[in-house]
């Protein structure tokens, strides 16, 4: 049933994709494909979870300091959020799970923007305080990019994400040899490319594979894994995105490291009356 319903909602959502694209200027393409992937967010996640746009700061973040503004952001709505208008929202890295990038068309400059913005969002500090956890946890925050349109052959793909790291000066770690130590792995870069229509690129850290460790074993040198198919993207992103936020966790945010550059002039001490 979950297969069908969102083969269907793909399906849809290329279709009503369609109206946007005899404009004239690619802000006005990308925006509404962009609201079509938050619609479609808002609806099918849980209600603990929030869909916004904006940047994302840590503990170290500096005020003016040049930060990528993220198509979408999903994040814990138990923590706070900073708005700052126009539908603009600041959000602390504890409190994300995941990112979104969306494009019209995939090329060579739309990879590298985002996984830049990928790279410097995985790179924030992130304070928490722990009891307790169980389920599955990702080490850090999850970057995707969704995309309308794009090359047929993979193999372009995996090009530009190769030119991309190293324009951009980003080292790729090796990976282990089976899946449970593939998913704990800090990955620097897009955790996965979903091309709607075509197929998914996603790196071998996920936490759903279609790779078995004697693979792992037979390519120790492999990163990425290519799925070709015209259906069923959005399900797995889905997938994806539920899982890791479905984790049961005893963790909330440790505020001190935000703190840290807070001066007070002067501290003194009373009885009490």
């Amino acid at each position: 049933m979950l297969e069908a319903h969102f083969a269907a909602v793909e399906k849809t959502i290329l279709a009503i994709s369609e109206v946007a694209s005899n404009t004239g200027h690619n802000l006005h393409r990308g925006t509404p494909r962009e609201v079509f992937i938050k619609d479609f967010l808002e609806d099918h996640l849980s209600e603990r979870l929030g869909i916004g746009t904006g940047e994302i700061v840590g503990a170290d973040s500096k005020p003016r300091e040049r930060r990528s503004q993220i198509d979408i952001v999903i994040y814990r709505k138990e923590y706070p959020r900073l708005t700052i208008g126009g539908g603009i929202n600041v959000f602390l890295a504890e409190s994300v799970v995941a990112t979104i990038e969306v494009k019209s068309i995939l090329d060579y400059a739309s990879i590298e923007q985002s996984v830049g913005a990928a790279h410097s969002v995985k790179n924030l500090k992130r304070s928490f305080l722990s009891s307790f956890e169980t389920g599955h946890e990702k080490p850090g925050i999850l970057s995707y990019l969704v995309a309308y349109d794009g090359p047929t052959n993979h193999e372009t793909i995996g090009k530009w994400l190769t030119e991309a790291h190293n324009a951009l000066g980003i080292h790729l770690p090796l990976l282990p040899d089976n899946h449970n130590d593939c998913q704990r792995t800090h990955w620097p870069s897009l955790d996965g490319i979903f091309l709607l229509n075509r197929g998914f690129l996603q790196a071998d850290t996920s936490s759903i594979s279609y790779i078995t460790d004697q693979h792992r074993k037979e390519y120790p040198n492999r990163q990425w894994v290519w799925c070709h198919t015209s259906k069923g993207n959005l399900f797995v992103l889905f997938m994806l995105l539920t899982q890791a936020a479905s984790a049961i966790e005893g963790r909330w945010l440790d505020g001190r490291p935000y703190l840290e550059s807070f001066a007070i002039d002067g501290v003194s001490l009373t009885s009490g009356v």
